[in-house]
């Protein structure tokens, strides 16, 4: 059996807000409500390189947070928990680290291309939506419907 990497095909489209000349927050949730189906199937992660405007829930400030977490069930909840919660989240909270937009990518990408439970025995082909904001990156990582959501 083919090693999880090779059964998981990425494709990241990248998309600049900055580019249209609108940074207003309003216009930021207009635009992000086109990708309603993306919020169905997939989950959003944020870098900021300032951490005010990547805030918790829970009100903390942080570079990194997950805003919107869609798996089904192509994942195991405890593995991502273990992985981008308990792992790389509270290490950048312990250690005031603050990281780099490629580094969150990395660990993004790590995780998709390494620790998804692959049902099938096709190449599961995973979207990755890269959108550039005024003040943060956004990822939208989109599951495949049929293979991780029935």
């Amino acid at each position: 059996m083919p090693q999880t990497q090779e059964r998981v095909k990425i494709t990241m489209k990248t998309i600049d807000l900055r580019e249209l000349g609108e940074t207003d927050e309003r216009y930021m949730e207009g635009f992000l409500r086109h990708f309603r189906d993306v919020y169905l199937y997939g989950s959003v992660f944020a870098y900021c390189k300032n951490d005010a405007f990547c805030i918790t829930p829970s009100g903390y400030f942080t570079h990194f947070w997950m805003y919107n977490i869609r798996l089904g069930r192509c994942y195991n909840p405890h593995d991502f928990q273990q992985y981008f919660y308990w792992g790389y989240y509270n290490e950048l909270l312990e250690t005031g680290r603050t990281p780099t937009e490629f580094e969150v990518e990395q660990k993004i990408l790590d995780f998709y291309k390494n620790r998804l439970d692959l049902l099938t025995r096709r190449p599961l082909e995973v979207t990755i939506f890269k959108i550039y904001e005024k003040e943060r990156v956004l990822w939208i990582v989109k599951l495949p419907p049929d293979e991780c959501f029935r």
